[in-house]
């Protein structure tokens, strides 16, 4: 059978499910591609199709083309199948009401910048950065709501 694309409201279920992000790195903003986790272009269930940022579902197809990582996995379709379902569950625990995911953020500048970026976001905002987690507001230095 030929190649079968995902239609547009799986697009948009898939793209939620993962944050508009690659299940991977977690980046957004670089580009998404819809990729076939067992490589049969014609199997589009849900579970077969994961979120890949557009360098690593490149790096999956041409492994050889790219120096090796320190941090990076191989991204062969069991790495890449886990990497989806850690990350689908990590979205779907920080979308509910009182999340029990722990919250870390890296960011550079005065504190009333910072309180200013968290109070703009909103609770349960998703940021990016050098760890990947979801953001609850913070108060005088305390969390809000219950821990």
């Amino acid at each position: 059978m030929g190649r079968v694309n995902p239609n547009k409201a799986q697009r948009k279920r898939l793209l939620g499910a993962n944050a508009n992000r690659c299940c991977v790195c977690k980046r957004q903003g670089v580009g998404i591609h819809l990729h076939h986790i067992d490589e049969d272009s014609s199997n589009t269930v849900d579970e077969n199709i994961a979120v890949l940022c557009v360098e690593d579902h490149d790096r999956h197809h041409r492994s050889g083309a790219y120096r090796p990582q320190v941090n990076h996995l191989e991204l062969g379709p069991e790495q890449i199948r886990q990497c989806k379902k850690s990350w689908e569950a990590f979205i779907i625990e920080a979308r509910q009401s009182n999340p029990n995911v722990v919250a870390t953020l890296a960011a550079y500048g005065t504190v009333e910048l910072i309180h200013s970026m968290l109070t703009a976001a909103g609770e349960g905002a998703i940021f990016a950065g050098p760890v990947w987690a979801t953001a609850r507001m913070f108060n005088g230095g305390e969390e809000s709501g219950q821990s």
